[in-house]
């Protein structure tokens, strides 16, 4: 996989969510951004900069959520903003497995939509501009 064709299928995703102005480069760019000033605090404070995380974003009743650990998971779920946040607002950002948990249970989804193996994302997530990995 490279990275054009993860860019492709997230922006399949969000436009078969509903998401008529969102885009997969804007979704893309600001998990990119997460990361890096999740990383850059945590290595500030002392920490490794490697700890798993998760994030989600609410774009035109369309949550895009972002899981990251050695890779980089995506879930794409149609829904209420204010459902989202009462589901996930309670946890902490490093609470992948429960986060994982609620998204299979609450929301179906067992499985991510998609996956970024660690060696892509990894390039993706260092690069200066963060939607601008080569494949």
């Amino acid at each position: 996989m490279t990275f054009h064709d993860v860019q492709r299928r997230l922006n399949t995703l969000v436009r078969e969510a509903g998401c008529e102005r969102y885009t997969a480069q804007q979704a893309l760019a600001e998990a990119a951004e997460c990361w890096r000033e999740i990383r850059q605090d945590d290595i500030a404070h002392g920490g490794s900069g490697e700890e798993p995380f998760f994030n989600f974003v609410v774009a035109e009743g369309v949550g895009i959520f972002t899981l990251y650990g050695t890779g980089v998971d995506f879930y794409v779920i149609r829904g209420q903003e204010w459902d989202f946040r009462n589901h996930f607002d309670p946890l902490a950002m490093p609470e992948v497995e429960p986060a994982r948990a609620i998204l299979a249970s609450e929301f179906k989804r067992p499985v991510p939509d998609l996956s970024v193996e660690a060696g892509l994302s990894r390039a993706w997530l260092l690069s200066s501009g963060g939607g601008a990995a080569t494949d």
